[in-house]
């Protein structure tokens, strides 16, 4: 009897112990695969863009937006510790390609400008093409154009968005991958600079300024084209250089300053004249209605020193000094001192 309350006792031992072995066993628990997480957030920034391009599309039909509250959802709704990298603000654009700048360009938001082109971490904004190949600089630009009406001052707000702009731009990393764009923009604003050049009853940006503005963007890749892009530039309509038009224009001191900077150009325009062409047609209506000389001796003057700094220049870098005789048009303008 004894013996077998022994073992009976023995077995409910063993039997408990077995019990709290199996109640304090750690059971593995298997953790999702990294893919997961992956796909966990992917899903909240697909939800983020999807809501900024809702919003971009609202922005479209109104005045302004809430651009802080924009970028600040993306934390909210990503609650991601490295946000710069979920994509949003920088790459949602309509159906026409139009980002957030471009369309607070076009709707002149200053406001809005200013704040994306503040934020360097937004950069790639300022370089996108929308579908008729502008990007927010070229659009800024054509608003400053001079044959665009000023009503209101509206232009003042135009040249305020595109200093913004130009700051940004500064910021783009310097590089293979965005020179091309950053030579870009400085043929869009000599370009611009053409324009107000040949344009003489609007002023509204002087030479001055469109230097000021280019000195925003320049870049030590990009010093050696800027006399390159100005030999290049020609007006679409005319095919007149920036040479064609100082000759013209009867610009002598101009005309002398340019080749000292080596941005001169003598190609035909459209009709095939070179400015050296217009520079002799141009001094010849003097010289065959020599009446004229005393009545109008500033653009006899004008046009005798545009025609002979041409033509001394050419003598110079043709070594033709031996055989061209001719003298430099005037101590003001000696061509020996343009190499």
């Amino acid at each position: 009897m004894k013996s077998t309350l022994y073992i009976a006792s023995l077995l409910i031992s063993i039997g408990t112990s077995l019990h709290a072995m199996k109640e304090n066993q750690i059971i593995p628990t298997a953790l999702p695969d990294y893919k997961e997480y992956t796909a966990v957030w992917s899903s909240l920034c697909i939800d983020y863009k999807k809501y900024v391009a809702s919003q971009l599309e609202t922005y479209k039909t109104t005045d302004t937006v809430d651009m802080p509250k924009l970028d600040a959802m993306k934390k909210i709704m990503t609650n991601h510790t490295a946000n710069d990298i979920v994509k949003g603000i920088d790459d949602v654009h309509d159906d026409h390609k139009n980002t957030f700048l471009h369309i607070a360009v076009e709707k002149r938001d200053g406001a809005t400008v200013k704040w994306l082109c503040r934020r360097t971490k937004l950069i790639n904004v300022l370089h996108y093409v929308n579908r008729d190949r502008k990007t927010p600089l070229d659009l800024c630009v054509d608003q400053l154009l001079p044959e665009i009406d000023n009503t209101n001052n509206i232009k003042a707000q135009s040249q305020s968005m595109l200093a913004d702009i130009l700051y940004g731009i500064r910021f783009i990393p310097n590089g293979p991958f965005y020179k091309p764009f950053r030579n870009r923009c400085q043929k869009t604003l000599i370009n611009l600079h053409l324009q107000y050049k040949k344009n003489t009853k609007n002023n509204f940006l002087c030479p001055t300024t469109i230097s000021q503005l280019q000195s925003l963007i320049r870049y030590p890749d990009t010093q050696s084209c800027i006399t390159e892009y100005y030999q290049e530039a020609t007006d679409t309509a005319t095919g007149n250089t920036f040479t064609h038009v100082l000759v013209e224009q009867e610009r002598a001191d101009e005309l002398f300053d340019w080749i000292k900077q080596k941005r001169l150009s003598l190609v035909a325009n459209k009709t095939g004249l070179t400015p050296l062409d217009i520079a002799l047609a141009q001094f010849r209506i003097f010289t065959q209605n020599f009446m004229l000389i005393d009545e109008d001796k500033s653009s006899f003057e004008n046009r005798r020193c545009c025609l002979f700094i041409l033509l001394n220049h050419l003598k110079i870098k043709d070594q033709q000094s031996e055989t061209a005789h001719f003298d430099y048009c005037c101590d003001k303008h000696n061509n020996a001192v343009v190499q």
